[in-house]
């Protein structure tokens, strides 16, 4: 495929992928589209030696996705932080890209609580994490402070009910 065949294909799979994917039926030729622009967007994260093209993408186009299902019956809201007091993980980039916002934020409170959360849980080994409640060490007053660039994890975890977090926060694995 010729250069200009590439950028129309691209701007026609970038312009059907820019308000996210369909929430309520699989459609393969969006998705086709999607892998197409993620792939763009990584390549251009290569070139640039910078996360940041690629993570904004996934994450906007994620946003904009989970902004096509309904939010009336969600009982996740700001200042609920209930599953933000389990163990999780993130892939490398999304530490990176966290870390990036992190040092533009420059809060010492949380680069400290960061710190201290990673030699606590140094010493602890993979099976025992997720039998901890850990508050996430980027929680301040029960508000992400990272909330624009949390992981997926964090991303992904909904409910349809907060009594039912409430009690899974407070259990202990």
């Amino acid at each position: 495929m010729g250069s200009g065949n590439f950028r129309r294909k691209l701007a026609a799979d970038q312009a059907s992928v820019a308000g996210g994917i369909s929430t309520q039926e699989f459609d393969p030729a969006a998705f086709i589209s999607l892998m197409r622009v993620i792939r763009e967007k990584l390549r251009i994260s290569v070139d640039r030696a910078s996360i940041t093209p690629l993570m904004h993408f996934l994450y906007d186009n994620f946003e904009q996705s989970a902004a096509n299902l309904s939010q009336d019956k969600l009982a996740c809201r700001k200042g609920c932080s209930h599953c933000c007091n389990i163990w999780t993980d993130a892939y490398a980039p999304e530490v990176f890209f966290a870390a990036k916002k992190l040092s533009k934020k420059s809060n010492p409170s949380v680069s400290q609580s960061i710190a201290d959360t990673g030699a606590f849980s140094s010493n602890i080994s993979f099976g025992q994490r997720d039998r901890l409640p850990i508050p996430c060490p980027l929680l301040v007053d029960d508000v992400c402070s990272m909330y624009e660039a949390r992981p997926f994890n964090c991303r992904t975890a909904v409910s349809l009910d907060d009594e039912v977090c409430k009690r899974a926060s407070k259990t202990s694995f």
